[in-house]
């Protein structure tokens, strides 16, 4: 059995670009693990960012599933002087982990607020949680905070790490999905990842990247990639979203090719926590009304 490990960051692996535009230091202990919505409340205020949702729906009825959660900064990102510890670069990964961590709090906490009861939350972890042994703690913690059932939280992992696959990203990994969250392979398709290599995570779904959307009305080619994608997926039992659908053409391919869930400005653009349930009775009317 595999004993436990300290929870120490990988130091190494180089910052991607949000790591590398984050450096916050926060200040007190209870930003770090918060107890309370009011300490991540405060926490989320001294660092600066909020989160909007990107609604997610079924292609065929429009009824809304759930939304994808976007970190945005409130106003100017801040500085890159870090926080005095160590090189600036531990600091960022360092910083990118913290706020990962308070923005994954922060979305469970709001998503409890939507109308109805089984809506899927998404959210994206950053390469830098994924090799982070504080990502499962960080998981837990805000499911414990918010009271969110497991089953409605997806976490989205970056697509390289089926090109990277180690002993600990698997066992980070099985962890997660040990807790009962739903892990998706986000962004599928940017680093034309071996579609064989997915038997070795056991993620539950796959969201396509934009660049594999934006060009399906014009391009052959690029619906026979999604064909074989789709079939691929089909075969693993994985659920598959496409992200980025602007029309009808699109979404008409994506539905013939077997593709369920989508989301994108045809549906909606990104929304504040407020404007979510008065989209989510849009959502209702529309699937209604597809369904007459």
């Amino acid at each position: 059995m595999k004993s436990p490990r300290s929870p120490t960051v990988r130091r190494q692996r180089p910052a991607t670009d949000v790591a590398r535009d984050i450096s916050v230091p926060l200040a007190s202990e209870s930003a770090r693990n918060p107890a309370s919505e009011g300490d991540l409340r405060r926490a989320v205020a001294r660092a600066a960012f909020a989160v909007d949702y990107q609604p997610r729906h079924a292609m065929r009825t429009g009824a809304f599933i759930g939304a994808e959660a976007l970190l945005r900064w409130t106003h100017r990102r801040p500085g890159r002087g870090g926080s005095g510890g160590g090189s600036p670069e531990n600091d960022r990964v360092d910083s990118a982990i913290e706020i990962g961590g308070l923005a994954l709090s922060l979305a469970c906490l709001e998503a409890t607020a939507w109308p109805g009861s089984n809506h899927l939350l998404s959210i994206k972890v950053l390469t830098e949680q994924l090799r982070c042994d504080l990502l499962c703690l960080h998981v837990a913690e805000a499911l414990a905070l918010s009271g969110l059932p497991p089953e409605r939280l997806e976490l989205g992992l970056p697509e390289d790490v089926l090109l990277t696959v180690d002993d600990d990203a698997l066992f980070a990994v099985a962890a997660l999905r040990d807790l009962g969250v739903h892990l998706c392979l986000d962004e599928f398709g940017q680093n034309l990842t071996s579609l064989s290599a997915l038997k070795r995570i056991p993620v539950t779904a796959l969201k396509l990247d934009r660049a594999m959307i934006r060009h399906l009305s014009q391009d052959e080619d690029a619906v026979t990639v999604l064909r074989a994608v789709m079939q691929t997926a089909s075969a693993f039992g994985l659920a598959v979203c496409a992200d980025g659908i602007e029309n009808e053409r699109q979404r008409a391919i994506l539905l013939n090719l077997g593709c369920e869930q989508g989301q994108g400005t045809l549906f909606s653009a990104a929304l504040s926590p407020v404007e979510v349930a008065a989209h989510l009775q849009r959502g209702s009317l529309l699937a209604l009304s597809a369904m007459v």
